[in-house]
């Protein structure tokens, strides 16, 4: 875990992509976010406001939002004896109107370079479009919606099941006050990716069936003051790696945010509970 924070910081690119968005985010953010009386909240992966991927009820009159992230990982993996190393460089920029109280659209872009073995490393751009509903009638701690973009063969092999959860899904998620300052969420999401097939270097194949992805989450936000939040999520999934035979996968991710009344930023780190997690930072911005 060590090796992997000093990597991750100490590489120039990351340097670089993280020093522009954090002077930009603190010089002209940070004045004002502890003293708003209503915070901006949070983006998700998919666009769509809401934790970390998970995306939470919100009622909030028409508007219009957007929304920046980077994200970074390093590691290595075993795959048939051999040492293999991992590399991921990921860019989100994403767009939220909210129509009325019920509705919100999305737009989002993802840019991200992967480095894996040869037949599992390349570049891909998405650009997907997503819809959610939190409907007017009861205590509005409901929503629902779905994401969609398109991907072909190698791209949806290319991307990792964040990237597929949160642009190819469908999803419900349910939130419950726990406490004045704590916010539990339960979320399900079934997502799509298709069949696919890859043939090694040395003439093996393997074929994983990623048509039936479905996901149960339990989410939290705990309110340690005005403008400040921690942020957790604990996923469960039945999924298919390209390089891995597991079928179930637990997954853990947190972050901090700091809100204010149109702005907000955060740092976050998702699969906590991996050996080389992803870690990331990222701001949002309300009109």
């Amino acid at each position: 875990m060590a090796d992997t924070l000093k990597t991750v910081f100490v590489s120039d690119s990351v340097r670089e992509k993280f020093s522009w968005l954090a002077a930009l985010l603190l010089v002209f953010l940070c004045p004002g976010l502890l003293t708003a009386s209503v915070q901006a909240g949070g983006v998700t992966l998919s666009g769509a406001s809401g934790l970390l991927t998970i995306s939470t009820p919100d009622s909030r009159p028409e508007g219009y939002g957007f929304a920046g992230k980077v994200n970074q990982a390093r590691g290595g993996a075993s795959f048939e004896g051999r040492p293999i190393d991992l590399e991921k460089d990921e860019t989100i920029f994403s767009g939220r109107w909210k129509y009325d109280e019920e509705i919100e659209l999305s737009l989002v872009y993802l840019s991200y370079d992967r480095l894996s073995i040869r037949e599992l490393s390349g570049s891909a751009r998405h650009t997907g479009i997503g819809i959610k509903v939190t409907p007017k009638e009861g205590e509005k701690d409901f929503c629902y919606g779905f994401n969609y973009a398109p991907m072909n063969t190698f791209e949806s092999m290319l991307a990792d099941i964040e990237q597929i959860e949160s642009l190819r899904n469908v999803y419900a998620t349910f939130a419950d006050s726990l406490t004045k300052s704590m916010t539990g969420y339960l979320n399900i999401s079934a997502a799509f990716a298709g069949k696919q097939k890859i043939v090694f270097s040395d003439g093996s194949r393997r074929d994983v069936d990623r048509n039936d992805i479905y996901t149960g989450s339990l989410g939290l936000e705990y309110k340690l003051r005005q403008g400040f939040s921690v942020i957790a999520e604990w996923k469960i999934g039945h999924y298919r790696e390209m390089m891995s035979e597991d079928s179930v996968r637990y997954r853990l991710h947190g972050g901090l945010r700091f809100s204010g009344e149109r702005y907000g930023i955060e740092i976050s780190a998702y699969n906590l509970n991996d050996a080389d997690p992803v870690l990331g930072a990222g701001g949002v911005m309300n009109f």
